[in-house]
C-alpha cells in the first residue's frame, strides 16, 4: 500500500507542475491583452476573474480547473492509501 501512496504522490506532483505551467500561460495571455489597460495583480482570484473577462470560454481555464480536480483526486487517493496502510 505504501507503493501506491508514493505513486499517487508522484501523480500529484506532476499535476501541480502542470497546473503551474497552465497558470503561467494564463498570465502570459493576460500580460499581452491587459498591458494597455492596467497592471495585473498576482492575486489568484484577480487572475481568474480577469482571464474570464478577456477570454470567456478559454481552453486554458478549463485545463486549469480540471488539473485542480485531478490534484484533489490524487491527494485524496494518497491519503486513503496511507490510511488503509496504517489501519
Amino acid at each position: 500500500m505504501l507503493l501506491s501512496a508514493v505513486i499517487f504522490f508522484g501523480a500529484a506532483l506532476a499535476t501541480v507542475s502542470f497546473t503551474f505551467f497552465i497558470v503561467g500561460r494564463i498570465l502570459d495571455e493576460l500580460k499581452h491583452v491587459a498591458a494597455l489597460e492596467r497592471r495585473i495583480s498576482l492575486d489568484p482570484r484577480c487572475i481568474i476573474r480577469e482571464h474570464n473577462r478577456f477570454f470567456p470560454q478559454s481552453e486554458l481555464m478549463l485545463a486549469f480547473w480540471l488539473s485542480l480536480i485531478y490534484l484533489a483526486i490524487w491527494l485524496a487517493s494518497m491519503a486513503l492509501s496511507l490510511a488503509m496502510d496504517s489501519g
